[in-house]
Order: structure tokens, then C-alpha cells, then sequence
């Protein structure tokens, strides 16, 4: 249980560096982002540096990471951990098959591939890490 909870916090952090600050555009109400979504899993395969794995997560009252994608492309995350809550907010804009999330502070942008399954009513973001060749794909479900 500590080694999901220390996974969930590692995860929290990492999403909280990923959704990092940019400029303000206006959002599509159409846009299949729109609405609020949970983080379920994180794959990360590559690294030179060992830190290979997949971890899997499900809400409860004391852990959950929820994003709020909003039409006018902002974006509410709420990290809970422990019972700890963590809130941020930002910018997204989706270019494609190109997700670029920004935090509100305006200092770094971050971006990842984007795949939508509207089967599962999930999406997939696939990030690089040049400097340690890890491959983080992390999938979110539609609440």
C-alpha cells in the first residue's frame, strides 16, 4: 500500500512538473478534452537510469488525481494524497495529435503526444525524456 502511495505521489509530482505555464487561447467547446478526467495508469519503458515500470491507480478519499479540461482551455488539477490536497490550474491546446498543457504561472510549457480512444472514453499522453530515454505514456478516463 506505501509503495501505491509513495507511486501516486511520484505520479502527482511528475504531472504537476508536466502541466506546466503558457499563453491564453480561446478553446473549442467541441474539443474532446472538455470535461473532467482520472489518472488510471502510468507505463514507463526505456530508461537508462532503471526507473522502467507500470503503476495503476484508482480514486478513493485519500488518493485520486482528477484534471478538469475546461472549453476555454484552461485546466483544474486536483492531486490527493494521503488525504493531502494539491490544486493547479493552467492553459492546454491541443495541436493535433499534439497536446501542449502550460501552468499559470507562464514560466514552461510542456507537450506530449495525444490519443483519444473514444471507446474507453480514455486518453493517452506520451512524453520523452531525451536526457534519460525514458517513455512515459499516461492514461486518463473520462469521469
Amino acid at each position: 500500500m506505501n509503495r501505491i502511495r509513495t507511486s501516486l505521489f511520484t505520479l502527482a509530482a511528475a504531472a504537476t512538473l508536466f502541466f506546466t505555464g503558457c499563453k491564453d487561447d480561446n478553446g473549442d467547446a467541441s474539443s474532446p478534452l472538455v470535461g473532467t478526467w482520472t489518472l488510471v495508469k502510468t507505463d514507463i519503458s526505456g530508461c537508462t537510469n532503471g526507473g522502467n515500470g507500470t503503476s495503476t491507480f484508482t480514486c478513493d478519499d485519500a488518493n485520486c488525481l482528477t484534471i478538469t479540461m475546461k472549453a476555454d482551455n484552461s485546466y483544474q488539477m486536483k492531486t490527493l494524497v494521503n488525504g493531502g490536497v494539491t490544486n493547479d490550474n493552467g492553459t492546454y491546446l491541443l495541436m493535433g495529435d499534439n497536446l501542449e498543457v502550460c501552468r499559470s504561472n507562464g514560466t514552461v510549457c510542456s507537450n506530449g503526444d495525444f490519443a483519444l480512444n473514444t471507446a474507453t472514453k480514455s486518453f493517452t499522453l506520451t512524453e520523452v525524456d531525451g536526457a534519460t530515454g525514458c517513455t512515459r505514456v499516461t492514461t486518463y478516463k473520462k469521469v
